[in-house]
């Protein structure tokens, strides 16, 4: 499934970037549908039904190499958005989330936070380890409602919508801290 929806994402941006397979275009959805989350619901479902196979092979190369891959793919993603943006004179003609260097910047993102955990008990000092330890209530916290902050940031950004005023660069963690706070209110609640 995978395999089938990233073969979709490949379509839809060949189609949108290049007017490549134009025949096929008109019946793929459009660029933002339901249907490209998918890859990010089965990386999740991945991980929860994972036995220790994924930090056998995280483990491979070390936290540093990880954050290379990272690095790299993040330049890859962000000169593909960019080159887009320019070609088509919008940010928003393919859409955010076909993109295939969207899907392996997160993959590479999550690879290289799970390596975090054998480098962290190696390379920090104490008291940084201490800090680490100290906070892993509230990472998990935030790991719990990490899904429902997803199904209503949507929500949020419409509802502060007329706020854009302020601009990109406050808008962004502004509308981030809105959806993380409201997320975590209605999963306390939910858990009650």
């Amino acid at each position: 499934m995978l395999l089938i929806t990233f073969t979709l994402f490949n379509l839809r941006w060949m189609a949108a970037s290049f007017g490549l397979l134009s025949n096929i275009a008109n019946f793929l959805p459009d660029g933002n549908h339901v249907i490209y989350w998918l890859p990010y619901f089965q990386i999740g479902i991945w991980l929860a039904k994972d036995e220790g196979w994924t930090n056998l092979f995280v483990a491979k190369w070390r936290s540093q190499t990880w954050g290379y891959l990272f690095a790299i793919v993040a330049i890859v993603e962000l000169s593909e958005f960019y080159w887009m943006a320019i070609l088509k004179n919008s940010a928003e003609a393919v859409g955010h989330y076909i993109r295939p260097t969207v899907v392996l910047l997160t993959l590479a993102f999550l690879l290289w936070s799970i390596s975090w955990q054998s480098w962290q008990a190696k390379s920090f000092s104490t008291s940084i380890q201490k800090l680490w330890r100290s906070i892993q209530p509230q990472i998990k916290t935030f790991a719990n409602a990490s899904f429902i902050t997803y199904l209503v940031h949507v929500w949020v950004l419409r509802a502060i919508a007329p706020l854009e005023i302020i601009g990109g660069i406050l808008f962004v963690p502004f509308a981030a801290t809105c959806s993380w706070l409201i997320g975590i209110m209605v999963w306390k609640l939910i858990r009650m």
